[in-house]
């Protein structure tokens, strides 16, 4: 008898014991969540916090341009990286990235682009090197040529030509958003194919990334408009010709920021 009562204590002392883990455990648990809560709080009020910054920014004639990084309480802005826009691009600025990248084998550079181009516009009629529905209804499954504006960049995989490899190569240089180039955040690749020349994309590249040559840093500079940027980024005659015949795809605004919310809470 007394053996099975000291079995029976143990097993009560045990049970209690588990309780007692598993009480703590379910508290550690709601704390977990509850700082989570609190974490999201913080960050989403960072996020309304800069993306006010962005809407409030001094627009006033010969204002300072939104630098393309703006760091404040709780949030973190960025202009989206300048990029080549697929729906406004011409065939030969398209073509002149694609050969940046490199051109799939079989392929040349001016036929995609043309594919690209045949694929956004309104009509039916084949361009030169290009590809409408006749390309694509011959397909397994077969669909037809879009004839309007990419909705993704990711539509490009349907377009004649466009590789997987091509396309994760021009993934982080291309938009579907806008219709011009932002110098202040473009690498100097996406310059070159919209008519800069090499040194001069070169040269607008280092500038606007700042001193430690390091892009989404606040250190990053803007050139205070595309009539002002051979001047502040010091360049030749001869590099400011390629840039001024490009200037009518050049911009120094974004189409669009990122902007991220910070939290900092107890552990």
């Amino acid at each position: 008898m007394l053996v099975m009562s000291l079995w029976a204590m143990g097993f009560l002392a045990a049970l209690a014991m588990a309780m007692g883990v598993q009480a703590e455990g379910q508290i550690r648990a709601a704390r977990h969540v509850g700082i989570r809560i609190q974490a999201f709080h913080e960050a989403w009020g960072g996020v309304a916090r800069g993306t006010a910054a962005v809407r409030d920014w001094p627009s006033e004639e010969g204002g300072d341009p939104l630098p393309p990084v703006l760091a404040g309480d709780g949030y973190l802005v960025r202009m989206e990286p300048g990029k080549v826009p697929l729906n406004a691009a011409s065939a030969e600025v398209l073509a002149a990235l694609i050969t940046q990248v490199g051109v799939p084998e079989g392929s040349t550079a001016e036929e995609i682009a043309a594919a690209i181009v045949d694929w956004r516009d309104v009509d039916d009629t084949v361009s030169a090197d290009g590809a409408e529905d006749d390309s694509y209804e011959a397909l397994s499954p077969p669909y037809a040529c879009s004839n309007t504006d990419l909705t993704s960049v990711e539509e490009l995989l349907l377009i004649r030509g466009v590789t997987s490899e091509l396309y994760t190569a021009l993934r982080p240089y291309v938009t579907v958003r806008g219709a011009t180039v932002n110098l202040n955040t473009a690498p100097a690749l996406v310059l070159q194919a919209v008519g800069l020349s090499a040194s001069a994309a070169e040269k607008v590249a280092a500038y606007t990334a700042g001193a430690d040559g390091v892009r989404d840093t606040e250190d990053d500079r803007s050139c205070t408009s595309v009539a002002a940027c051979p001047a502040e980024t010091e360049l030749s005659p001869e590099e400011t010709s390629t840039l001024t015949a490009a200037s009518s795809l050049l911009t120094t605004t974004a189409a669009a920021y990122a902007v991220r919310g910070e939290a900092h809470v107890p552990g």
